[in-house]
């Protein structure tokens, strides 16, 4: 794969949507003056720092300490309207149907300007929705023995035909499980048609003209 490294303010304009990984699943959109959170964790026994996060609005993929503490989020009193649209498509945190791990819920978050995000959750199913595919943004987990294998989640991605992949929850030496996948282990399986670019920061503005690209944010740790 062809790798690059960008700033951090790429493709920075009045129409962008800003995106900011909070490290393991979460991650914060910003776009006219409004938050939107997604997936907030509780730190321990993960190797990240204690989450401290403020938005207008919190989304959990399912009910976990590592995906649904909004104790580490401080709620910011109503201001303008909301600029995003949320839309959910359900599925299982594991293979079984659910009967391992429970239910899980993707989110569909379009702004105003058009531009769809899908976050995967810890998606531990191949699920198909007409919401999921082409999406502008898809930020998808690198695997684990919860979830979908690497090879599955690589495949599936390709196969939803975002224009920008952003990874997630991946082990890397300071953070996570060895449980859980590396970012390696993800892009193995990523069709080469994706250029990888590295970014030196953990946030991004993605507008309609932000190029292809699975978009490497930095981690936090």
């Amino acid at each position: 794969m062809e790798m690059t490294r960008f700033q951090s303010d790429t493709a920075k304009g009045e129409n962008t949507m800003k995106i900011t990984w909070l490290g393991k699943a979460c991650f914060a959109l910003e776009k006219d003056g409004y938050t939107l959170l997604i997936d907030p964790y509780h730190n321990a026994g993960t190797g990240y720092p204690v989450l401290k996060a403020q938005a207008h609005e919190i989304l959990v993929s399912h009910e976990s300490n590592g995906h649904g503490w909004r104790k580490a989020v401080t709620l910011l009193p109503p201001g303008s309207a909301s600029p995003f649209t949320v839309e959910t498509v359900e599925t299982y945190h594991d293979t079984l149907q659910g009967s391992q791990r429970g239910p899980m819920t993707i989110h569909v978050i379009t702004d105003n300007e058009g531009v769809r995000v899908v976050h995967t959750g810890d998606m531990g199913t191949w699920t198909e929705d007409d919401l999921l595919r082409n999406a502008d943004v898809l930020m998808v987990e690198s695997g684990s023995y919860r979830t979908m294998m690497s090879e599955e989640l690589g495949q599936w991605a390709c196969q939803m035909e975002p224009r920008i992949i952003i990874p997630m929850h991946y082990h890397h030496d300071r953070v996570l499980s060895r449980r859980v996948f590396t970012l390696e282990d993800l892009l193995y399986y990523i069709d080469p048609s994706y250029p990888v670019e590295y970014y030196d920061g953990n946030t991004m503005e993605v507008g309609k003209d932000t190029p292809r690209q699975v978009a490497v944010l930095k981690d936090i740790v």
